[in-house]
């Protein structure tokens, strides 16, 4: 991790440590080394702001560009070399976001209040979401060309 800019932390009930930094990409530590974990075809998650957990076993993020969610269990998959690429949710604009940049300058970046809810600075306001009561549209066919 030497030479990164560490925005945000994260220490989730595996012990694992999350790190979110300005310009570098997002890693966990685990067992004193770290290892980076794959970012979106875009690069935005080489800005992680913060890392949250939800019920239903994934891990949301912001970013300068939008909002990202994994499954928790995709991204442990990769660390462990299960898998060789991560599948992240994205939101934005297109999902009702004022704005697509969030703020992960401020302290905190991101709460979870005692009935579940999300809340994260946006650069126009807070966005607040229900995570468990999301329900995403996935591709559940093959591909065919």
């Amino acid at each position: 991790m030497k030479g990164r800019e560490v925005r945000a932390f994260y220490i989730d009930n595996k012990k694992t440590l999350w790190a979110g930094t300005y310009g570098q990409g997002f890693y966990a530590i685990r067992n004193g080394k770290a290892k980076a974990l794959p970012v979106d075809r875009n690069d935005y998650l080489l800005a992680v702001h913060t890392f949250v957990e939800d019920k239903k076993g994934f891990m949301w993020m912001t970013t300068n560009h939008g909002l990202f969610k994994a499954r928790t269990q995709d991204l442990y998959d990769y660390l462990d070399g299960k898998s060789n690429s991560v599948f992240y949710y994205y939101y934005d604009k297109n999902n009702g976001f004022a704005n697509n940049e969030f703020n992960g300058g401020c302290d905190p970046s991101s709460v979870v209040f005692p009935d579940g809810k999300f809340s994260f600075p946006s650069m126009d306001g807070l966005v607040q979401i229900y995570p468990d009561s999301i329900i995403d549209i996935l591709p559940d066919s093959g591909l065919q060309i």
